[in-house]
């Protein structure tokens, strides 16, 4: 949340463009600026005109492709000079930023997060202690996902945490099976 946004125009031309269609077309409302901003994109709260249900709406931030691509490129380079002068370090680090690389680009398409939601839910989403929003496909793309609104707090909110009568080593702990077994 501490990071800049962009410009919700390009934002909201970043939606029309990859849903083809008008944002007055899919939302009845959305937030005027984002609820949230992280480094890959910011989210809107909006609500889907066609049922009037509360949504998120994770929109990806302009050109972060360029901006990833230039990153990796030089920290490529820098790990090639290692490899090769570094002789105290015994793995392949040209190999393990390519790796590292390829699964940030992976994290640029959003319908396959989408897709991992989905997998997730049918692993886990039968467990009463985790939720996984419901995915609208039909308004997701690459570079826009769609997903049920979820109201909540951040882990770092202790004293809202507690005020819902919840345990924060708990909820930490059921995404820990193995810490969740060993919790007295």
């Amino acid at each position: 949340d501490a990071l800049p946004t962009f410009p919700n125009a390009d934002a909201f031309a970043c939606i029309e463009r990859e849903l083809e269609m008008p944002l007055e077309s899919i939302f009845s409302a959305i937030s005027e600026s984002p609820i949230a901003a992280a480094s890959l994109g910011q989210v809107y709260k909006a609500r889907l005109r066609y049922s009037g249900q509360m949504v998120a709406v994770k929109v990806q931030r302009p050109r972060i492709e360029e901006a990833i691509g230039l990153d990796f490129y030089l920290v490529r380079s820098l790990s090639k000079l290692i490899n090769k002068y570094v002789d105290i370090v015994t793995s392949d680090i040209a190999a393990l930023v390519d790796e590292f690389a390829r699964r940030v680009y992976q994290e640029l398409n959003y319908v396959q997060e989408a897709q991992n939601a989905v997998k997730f839910k049918k692993l886990y989403g039968d467990r009463p202690d985790v939720f996984v929003p419901e995915i609208f496909f039909d308004y997701t793309s690459a570079k826009v996902l769609t997903m049920d609104w979820v109201d909540g707090v951040k882990l770092n909110e202790q004293e809202a945490i507690k005020n819902q009568g919840l345990n924060l080593l708990e909820l930490v702990n059921t995404g820990n099976p193995v810490q969740s077994k060993a919790t007295p």
